[in-house]
């Protein structure tokens, strides 16, 4: 994700998209360790849903890593599925796809460390 967000031919698109997978690789095995097709929209739901079942460490809280993440997932979605209209989303700035790496960075951070975690 980093050489496409910030290297010399940057493609924030893909880049976004490289920050989503990234963040489910990080977060689909505290929230959906059995779902084989969980997406980050998976876990999203599942927090949400059950936040009783979750617990997060200071700076985090489980209410905050929902919203961030929710966050990220809508920044791609126009980016993500096709319409039955004939529309092209806005392109991603520079500055949305940065904001999104360095967003990623630190969930991504916040579940590999147990700073969000399944209680």
């Amino acid at each position: 994700a980093r050489s496409l967000v910030f290297g010399r031919s940057p493609d924030f698109t893909k880049g976004l998209h490289e920050c989503v997978r990234a963040l489910e690789a990080a977060s689909i095995p505290i929230a959906q360790p059995n779902n084989t097709k969980a997406t980050l929209g998976h876990v999203i739901g599942e927090v949400r849903n059950n936040a009783t079942k979750y617990a997060a460490d200071r700076p985090a809280t489980v209410e905050l890593f929902v919203s961030l993440t929710d966050s990220l997932w809508l920044l791609q979605s126009p980016h993500r599925h096709g319409s039955p209209v004939e529309r092209t989303p806005p392109p991603l700035t520079r500055e949305e796809t940065e904001s999104a790496f360095w967003l990623t960075v630190t969930l991504s951070t916040w579940c590999e460390r147990g700073h969000v975690r399944r209680v």
